[in-house]
């Protein structure tokens, strides 16, 4: 996979397109990271790669079948299945397979080009994008969500400059009807939920636009901002956030309390705790202090006075629907696996941190907040620790302009919030705000 293209000198865009395929399968990272987060791509064209990426996962189940029946990889045996999905996506769907593969895959493209009207025909459709399974359409059709980081700029400058790259107007806020509205093509708005929060066209990518690589601008999905916001620190507090990494609600809590006060990073992967560390830079905040460590370690009595605490710990990740999603989304989180013995394993690890953090004493508000769609990771932890902390209650309605509640399954799920990833135009999510009695 590693070998280099003899005729540019640089990484062969098509084979660094495979092994990220094969990475994202062993979970080894998201697209973004790999992209462009790696020194060893700088030679490749980031944006190309980053498309190509994208677009063969949104076309693989049918690819793999196309693949399959036209027996390509036997008759290829050089090609892995990830090389034979990236080259098959732009031989069928692209614009033509282009370098050192383009003679091999020529003398393929009669037996495939067949396979791909026998599997439209099949499947009685007419365009290849129909192609797409309906839950991926779906989840890359949401918006581009911009946090503007205040710590920088501000809303305005960040509009202006976004209108004169790509063009993009404002439409006002009077035209927000409800909370799911799409954003059409050269437009932009700004969110009605979250401040500093802007709504850009799905299909933008700013990953190497001079607001992102300043850190003037957060790319961070709606749903992800409603922990930070909801707990509302205040500027000169003490703040805790248990399981930080990589860092984007980090620097929201940090943006919310003007650069001022401390938050407490907490984190067990070092790698997460590194790329934490290097986006706080990026975005100024000065008042976060890592730690490479277990929460659970970690000593009320000894940790001193703490004001608030957001903890948003490992989950499933089934809010978010599908590999792509997961993969693109910038929280750099991964789907974990389903079953009922891992959701069991996943909902005791959450209660004993919610537990914990309902420990500290002098702690008024702690935040629990999943990107996970499951009753037992969400309001049943939720209940268990209300059953098990007296001193404890649900902030009321919080945030009350959103309308999507818990599940109906206990007295007060009226007071928490859950976003749902096929009809809210965000990832799915849980957040409950508890406050001292």
């Amino acid at each position: 996979m590693a070998s280099k293209d003899r005729a540019s000198g640089t990484h062969n865009v098509y084979e660094r397109a495979a092994e990220i395929l094969q990475k994202l399968d062993a979970k080894q990272g998201t697209i973004k990271s790999m992209v462009y987060s790696s020194n060893s791509n700088q030679a490749i064209d980031k944006k190309r790669l980053y498309g190509l990426v994208c677009e063969s996962l949104k076309y693989r189940e049918s690819l793999n079948q196309i693949i399959d029946a036209s027996n390509i990889l036997k008759q290829e045996r050089r090609l892995s299945r990830e090389l034979a999905i990236v080259l098959c996506h732009d031989l069928l769907i692209g614009n033509g397979v282009s370098g050192r593969y383009k003679a091999s895959m020529g003398k393929h493209r009669i037996r495939l080009q067949a396979e791909l009207v026998k599997l439209k025909v099949k499947k009685r459709i007419k365009s290849n994008t129909e192609l797409i399974p309906s839950h991926i359409r779906l989840a890359v059709a949401n918006p581009r969500y911009v946090r503007v980081n205040t710590i920088k700029t501000n809303i305005s400058a960040v509009q202006q400059a976004l209108h004169q790259k790509y063009a993009l107007n404002l439409v006002t806020e009077q035209v927000v009807v409800n909370q799911n509205l799409r954003v059409a093509k050269k437009t932009m708005m700004i969110d009605p939920h979250i401040p500093n929060l802007l709504l850009l066209p799905p299909n933008i990518d700013l990953h190497e636009d001079d607001l992102f690589l300043s850190g003037k601008i957060i790319l961070q999905d709606k749903a992800s901002c409603f922990p930070a916001y909801c707990l509302n620190p205040k500027p000169s507090s003490i703040v805790i956030d248990a399981c930080a990494a990589p860092g984007n609600k980090t620097s929201h809590l940090s943006m919310l309390m003007g650069n001022k006060g401390t938050i407490h990073a907490f984190d067990m992967d070092a790698r997460r705790l590194n790329l934490l560390k290097n986006r706080m830079c990026l975005a100024g905040c000065t008042n976060v202090i890592a730690h490479l460590g277990s929460f659970l370690a970690v000593d009320p009595k000894t940790m001193g006075h703490v004001d608030y605490i957001l903890l948003d710990p490992s989950c499933s990740g089934s809010g978010m629907l599908n590999q792509l999603e997961s993969s693109l989304n910038d929280e750099d989180e991964q789907v974990d696996s389903q079953s009922q013995d891992r959701l069991k394993s996943l909902s005791d690890f959450q209660l004993s941190l919610l537990d914990h953090a309902l420990s500290f004493e002098t702690a008024k508000r702690v935040v629990y907040s999943t990107c996970s769609i499951h009753q037992a990771e969400n309001e049943d932890v939720v209940v268990k620790a209300l059953a098990n902390k007296k001193k404890w209650r649900l902030m009321h309605r919080v945030l009350p302009s959103w309308k999507r509640r818990g599940l109906a399954v206990f007295d007060g799920a009226e007071h928490v919030i859950r976003v749902s990833p096929t009809e809210d135009l965000a990832c799915g999510f849980f957040v409950a705000v508890f406050e001292r009695v």
